[in-house]
C-alpha cells in the first residue's frame, strides 16, 4: 500500500536543525503537474530526504527522488516506459543575491523567515526538471520506425529491376534524350 505524500506545510529550517529524514513512497496522482505529463496514474514516486546543515552552516536538503512511469512516445504516439532518478541538493537562501553566490551544483531555494513550504512541490519540480524534453522509443522498439511510409504519388517500385538504382535525376536524363 502506498503512503500519503510528504508534508504540505514544512519549515525547512526547523527540519534541518532537527536533522529530519523522510523516506516515503506515494502515488504520482498526488503530484498534479507531473501526473498530467505522464500516462500512468498509479505509478509510484519514491522519496528519500535528509535535512541538515552544510559546511557553511546553511540549511540543506539532500536526497533522491525516483519514479517509473509511462509517457507517450512523440514518434509513434504509443506509451513507453520512463524511469527518472533525481539527486536533490538544495540550500535554503533568503534572497536572490545569496542564490547567485552558490556553486552551480547546489540548487537555491529562496524561503523567507518562518515561511513553510510544500515538500511535494520540491519532489514534483525535481521530476519535471529531469524529464526529457521529448520522449522517444529506442529506434528498434518504436512502431513508427518499423513502418515504411511510401509516397502514394510515386509509382510502385516492387517490379523494378533490382540492379537499377533509384536515381532522382533520371527525369532529367529523359528530357535530355528528347532533344
Amino acid at each position: 500500500m502506498l503512503n500519503e505524500p510528504l508534508p504540505t506545510e514544512a519549515d525547512i529550517r526547523k527540519l534541518a536543525v532537527k536533522q529530519a529524514k523522510f523516506s516515503n513512497c506515494f502515488a504520482v496522482s498526488h503530484l498534479s503537474r507531473f501526473a498530467a505529463a505522464t500516462e500512468q496514474d498509479d505509478a509510484k514516486v519514491s522519496v528519500e530526504f535528509e535535512f541538515g546543515l552544510d559546511e557553511q552552516r546553511r540549511y540543506q536538503l539532500l536526497g533522491k527522488v525516483s519514479c517509473s512511469t509511462l509517457v507517450i512516445c512523440q514518434r509513434c504516439l504509443e506509451t513507453m516506459p520512463l524511469v527518472l532518478e533525481c539527486n536533490v541538493n538544495i540550500v535554503v537562501v533568503y534572497d536572490d543575491i545569496q542564490a547567485k553566490q552558490l556553486p552551480k551544483a547546489i540548487e537555491p531555494l529562496v524561503v523567507a523567515d518562518g515561511e513553510v513550504i510544500d515538500l511535494n512541490e520540491i519532489v514534483e519540480d525535481e521530476l519535471l526538471l529531469n524529464m526529457p524534453f521529448t520522449n522517444f522509443h529506442q529506434n528498434e522498439h518504436c512502431y513508427a520506425r518499423s513502418q515504411q511510409f511510401n509516397d502514394p504519388n510515386q509509382p510502385d517500385d516492387s517490379n523494378a529491376d533490382p540492379g537499377q538504382s533509384n536515381n532522382p535525376f533520371s527525369v532529367l536524363q529523359t528530357l535530355k534524350d528528347d532533344d
